[in-house]
């Protein structure tokens, strides 16, 4: 099923060289943006510039770990072989075997991938959600500075900041517990 050195019949994964192309865009313009926000936010005390600066934070990491990973894939193209990898067109960008699908019958003798992939693929989905999160803290302090233009100081901007830094740290632990409930292996039945 899968591409090797005998089978030519899928060339190097043009689609995931794409996906790399866009992605290291993304990465430059968060990581410029998050520089930039860094230094305007010495200036100015504002939940919206902390969550501007957290998005791109957040948004750069994720960026820099799928970057990582589609790198991985790329290479195991390159050497027509992989002991955990499907090199076919079905599985270009990876999908089916790093996401998973409900028919694992398909992927046969290929076993799990390594251990960093796994890492660079949890840190980039924990990166996805709190960037999502970031997001949800932006558009609500866009909406509050919509309704009304009273500024709530310095003071009460910095704990509203790090009661948000608090539930998004929340919100990532809940993730990785049910993450990793979800990923145990079931035990196995005694006789």
């Amino acid at each position: 099923m899968g591409a090797t050195d005998d089978d030519p019949s899928y060339a190097f994964p043009a689609w995931t060289l794409l996906y790399v192309v866009v992605m290291a865009l993304s990465l430059a313009a968060s990581f410029t943006a998050a520089l930039a926000l860094h230094k305007y936010s010495k200036l100015v005390s504002s939940c919206i510039c902390y969550a501007m600066l957290h998005f791109f934070t957040w948004k750069s990491i994720y960026s820099l770990f799928r970057i990582t990973v589609l790198a991985v894939l790329m290479e195991q193209f390159n050497h027509k072989s992989s002991t955990w990898f499907i090199l076919d067109r079905d599985h270009d960008i990876g999908g089916f075997r790093l996401v998973g699908h409900e028919n694992a019958d398909h992927l046969g003798d290929v076993g799990p991938p390594p251990f960093y992939v796994k890492m660079a693929l949890f840190i980039g989905d924990i990166s996805l959600l709190s960037g999502s999160f970031w997001m949800f803290v932006l558009v609500a302090e866009l909406l509050r500075l919509v309704k009304t233009t009273v500024d709530r100081g310095v003071h009460a901007e910095r704990k509203i900041a790090r009661a948000y830094m608090v539930l998004n740290l929340i919100l990532m632990l809940a993730y990785f517990a049910v993450r990793i409930a979800l990923t145990q292996p079931p035990p196995s039945p005694t006789k």
